[in-house]
């Protein structure tokens, strides 16, 4: 099991290791730690094995295959035995390998008993002709004499120079017993594949078309102009002295459990409440209801006196009516 903190972000409570709960511990929130070094956030990890390789591609398979006799095959190429030492007294059959269609041949060497003043060649490599169960043979340098290549056969490398050799087909060499030489080295030559064909070069194209161009935005509009907001009336007011008289919109306080918070409130709104209440009145110059009554409702003086008459009827002078918002009255009020 791996488990250490050598994460510098360890012990933060929070498991940071790139494992999950399938490793052993908890699922990681991410992977700033290295795996199992954030053991006290993600506990104990199982050991992971090391990434497996992979695999390597075979090597291509041998071009030729020796099927019989000493001559010798690498990867590409043949030789005759001993090659480039002179070779011996020797038969071989070479064989193409698997896989390959079709194989062309070159000839690097080919060097054999001299033919240019013998009827055929002694020694000689021999190909099967593609398509046919006829044999060509390919022998001594590059001139031979004209009744060997009248039997058929080729001369010097020149001569297998380009030949194609199916798969399946087959090569043969063979060394008589008495004048030898360097022999030969033949390698094949895969067909190249085709390339595809060029691909034409294309215009470069703008990464966005043009655009025609946009009137301009109209100006953004003014919001209305809203109308100042008149704050709305007080609630109580005083009435006019010497009269039943309230102002504009409102109406005697005729409630007796109101007539007490209504002069409260005024004592808090008007601080010159006081002021606006006299003393006493002058009995002349008046000729109204006030000389011998006084209104019904709530009434107040200079004194902080509050009184409620329920009736009209006589009292003092100096009193003002409290008046009420119109909307605020529910009703004609408690009398007593």
């Amino acid at each position: 099991m791996l488990c250490d903190d050598t994460c510098r972000f360890s012990s933060n409570t929070y498991c940071q290791d790139g494992g999950s709960a399938g490793d052993g511990g908890v699922d990681a929130l991410g992977d700033a730690c290295a795996y199992g070094t954030d053991c006290t956030d993600c506990g104990a990890r199982y050991m992971k094995p090391p990434p497996s390789l992979p695999p390597s591609s075979p090597p291509p398979a041998p071009i030729f295959t020796v099927v019989s006799g000493s001559c010798v095959a690498d990867a590409t190429c043949v030789s005759s035995p001993n090659y480039p030492a002179n070779y011996d007294s020797s038969d071989c059959i070479i064989g193409f390998g698997a896989g390959y269609a079709e194989v062309a041949l070159s000839v690097f060497d080919l060097v054999t008993e001299d033919a240019s003043f013998h009827r055929g060649c002694y020694d000689y490599l021999s190909l099967r002709v593609p398509g046919s169960s006829t044999w060509r043979k390919y022998c001594g340098p590059d001139t031979c004499s004209s009744t060997a290549r009248s039997n058929g056969n080729y001369c010097g490398p020149s001569g297998a120079a380009g030949v194609s050799i199916d798969t399946g087909h087959q090569m043969r060499w063979v060394a008589d017993s008495s004048i030898h030489a360097s022999g030969f080295r033949i390698c094949g030559m895969l067909p190249t594949p085709a390339l595809p064909p060029p691909v034409s070069p294309q215009p470069p194209q703008s990464p966005h078309p043009p655009q025609s161009p946009q009137p301009p935005s109209p100006p953004p509009s003014s919001p209305p102009v809203l109308p100042p907001v008149s704050p709305p009336p007080p609630p109580y007011d005083l009435g006019l002295l010497h009269t039943n008289d309230c102002p504009n919109d409102y109406t005697h306080v005729l409630q007796l459990d109101v007539c007490r918070d209504a002069y409260e409130y005024l004592k808090q709104a008007m601080p010159d409440l006081s002021s606006r209440l006299p003393t006493s009145v002058p009995t002349a110059g008046y000729r109204n209801t006030w000389w011998s009554s006084i209104p019904t409702g709530c009434l107040s003086d200079r004194g902080a006196r509050v009184r409620f008459n329920p009736n009209q009827g006589r009292g003092r002078r100096d009193y003002r009516p409290i008046c009420m918002y119109s909307p605020l009255v529910t009703g004609s009020g408690n009398r007593e």
